[in-house]
């Protein structure tokens, strides 16, 4: 199985994103495969409505179904205030700004979807452990294609 970062990005469109089967079942639902790291991490929904209805009391109607509905609800570590995320980035921004100028010339970079560098094969190795190779890394086909 693939993590979320090794997954390709989506778009989710929902039509009739302002109604019941949305808040109380589609919203919930994709916020438990978001907790469980089961989507990609890129990742949008587009919802869209021939009921007019405004962004605050939209996010509020989601915001409900995903507390009332949603089986990871219960822990309010997972939800921030929009003041909160923007402070967030406030902190972060610099941080990254600053990497992003100055990277680390020995630091061991590798592709997306890869295993990691290989010099963390050889750390598990000197613990006497191994991961498996996957078989489209080890120069077969995945199973089932």
């Amino acid at each position: 199985m693939r993590t979320n970062d090794q997954l390709e990005p989506n778009i989710f469109v929902i039509f009739g994103g302002a109604g019941d089967l949305t808040s109380r079942k589609l919203m919930p639902a994709m916020f438990d495969l978001s907790q469980s790291h089961a989507i990609p991490a890129h990742f949008s929904i587009i919802a869209v409505d021939r009921v007019e209805i405004g962004e605050d009391a939209f996010r509020k109607r989601l915001y409900e179904g995903v507390r009332k509905f949603a089986l990871h609800s219960n822990d309010a570590t997972l939800f921030m205030r929009a003041d909160q995320v923007e402070a967030a980035w406030q902190l972060l921004m610099p941080v990254l700004d600053a990497w992003k100028a100055s990277p680390p010339s020995d630091f061991p970079n590798y592709a997306g979807a890869a295993w990691g560098p290989d010099s963390t094969q050889g750390l598990l190795v000197q613990q006497g452990h191994s991961w498996p190779v996957p078989v489209e890394l080890a120069g077969g086909s995945p199973q089932g294609t």
